[in-house]
């Protein structure tokens, strides 16, 4: 078993084989290649699958880089674009994604104005969810009109509680944003001073960050707002919470010491506080620089990093912890077995994971960046080439792993590749796949 990123091996693949198996083997599905043609969109964020599968995100056009709006199904091979909400709305942005396959987010109308010289970049963004009869702004289910502008849905929960966050004029000339909970009453709550909320968990724990000055990290719990900042071990001045599970453990970023950067972090309930954890810690890192960007229910972690005393930099990778804070670190490049034939130089982002495992973020592949990504497990992990059958592709897919010295081809688990491990691999075969 692995104790530090530099050392990555998979003990083996196959539980079947009757050994127990490291960490689950993906298949990879690149979502950009479904959006380039016809729609014309190369570069490309997924941003949330749900527990069907179903990924949303937005990709930028090409020319002026306004967001547009996307909805994936069928494990990615069809995409269409969302609908915008008013008639001369021009971007849009998808954020999440509900039981009911509908998604969540912003649609926006941007006008730049100026130039030559200075450009002004207008905005009027709206908080949407897309219905079967198309987008339906979030103010239209309120039972009164709501006292700010409520310009974005970021999360929700099973429960249907929606959290996002608006604006209000401040006369003069700006705004003071404003974070926002609506509940399955459709009542809405100011969110005071967590005015960037990320997360709801079916507690109705909210976490997210106030960003009106230097960042930092906040629950909200029925009222009440924790700062997560604990100055006594975040002696930084930043931090920023992405997500919380149902346990109440929650996942972000901060910086512990006022000279380094932000860390992968964990809060934890200690019975006495929440504490701050460097997830990272211990790994062989000298200066991890990360976010840990979603947690399950389970407690897996998926999120990036990068050692910035590791050269030559060549800038961020994703990773997962699939048993949390206290478990192994993998990249996920190097759960793909044949993510290098098929192009993928490196997995930059992970952002968020289902119940299922299910993982998107982004990459770059073929030397282009922003390739959104689904990440499948292998629920068949003879099946090697992931077609989803057992056929002699699978041993030439082996056969490669093994002659380019792969650690995923050890598939007897005993950290070196022999004949053996062509047995365990032949009786796997022939069991097949249920």
């Amino acid at each position: 078993m692995p104790t530090t990123p530099t050392t990555p091996t998979i003990a083996c693949l196959l539980c079947v084989a009757g050994v127990a198996c490291a960490q689950t083997t993906y298949r990879i599905i690149d979502l950009t290649d479904v959006t380039r043609d016809p729609l014309g969109l190369s570069i490309v964020d997924a941003t949330a699958v749900n527990e069907d599968g179903v990924v949303v995100g937005h990709g930028f056009e090409p020319f002026e880089g306004k967001p547009v709006a996307l909805r994936w199904t069928s494990e990615g091979s069809v995409v269409e674009v969302l609908p915008l909400l008013r008639g001369d709305d021009n971007a849009s942005e998808a954020w999440a994604i509900d039981a009911d396959d509908r998604a969540l987010g912003t649609s926006d109308r941007i006008v730049f104005e100026g130039g030559p010289g200075p450009i002004r970049i207008i905005q009027d963004p709206v908080a949407v969810r897309w219905d079967d009869g198309g987008p339906v702004s979030i103010e239209s289910l309120l039972s009164r009109p709501a006292p700010f502008e409520l310009t974005a849905v970021r999360n929700l929960n099973t429960t249907g509680d929606l959290i996002g966050w608006g604006r209000e004029p401040t006369g003069t000339g700006g705004f003071s944003f404003r974070g926002w909970l609506l509940d399955a009453d459709n009542t809405l709550t100011d969110l005071g001073l967590l005015n960037r909320p990320r997360a709801i968990n079916d507690h109705g724990l909210i976490v997210g960050e106030d960003n009106t000055g230097q960042d930092k990290a906040y629950l909200w719990n029925d009222g009440v707002l924790t700062n997560l900042h604990d100055p006594d071990i975040l002696t930084g001045v930043t931090s920023r919470a992405y997500d919380v599970n149902n346990a109440g453990d929650i996942v972000g970023e901060g910086q512990f010491h006022i000279s380094q950067p932000e860390y992968a972090t964990l809060w934890r309930d200690s019975g006495e506080g929440y504490e701050p954890i460097h997830v990272l810690d211990g790994l062989g890192f000298s200066r991890p620089q990360g976010v840990a960007r979603a947690i399950t229910e389970a407690g897996a972690i998926v999120g990036w990093w990068s050692d910035l005393d590791a050269p030559p930099f060549d800038g961020i990778d994703a990773f997962i912890m699939p048993d949390g804070v206290d478990g192994e670190f993998y990249p996920l490049m190097d759960l793909v077995p044949d993510a290098a034939t098929l192009g993928w130089q490196k997995l930059q982002r992970a952002d968020n994971i289902n119940e299922n495992g299910w993982i998107v973020g982004t990459g770059v592949r073929d030397g282009v960046l922003g390739h959104a990504f689904l990440f499948i497990p292998i629920e068949c992990a003879q099946d090697i080439d992931g077609d989803g059958q057992l056929t002699i592709f699978d041993f030439l897919a082996f056969q490669n792993l093994f002659d380019a010295g792969d650690p995923a081809a050890d598939f007897d688990g005993d950290g070196v590749l022999t004949l053996f491990d062509f047995l365990a691999f032949q009786n796997a075969f022939d069991t097949g796949c249920e």
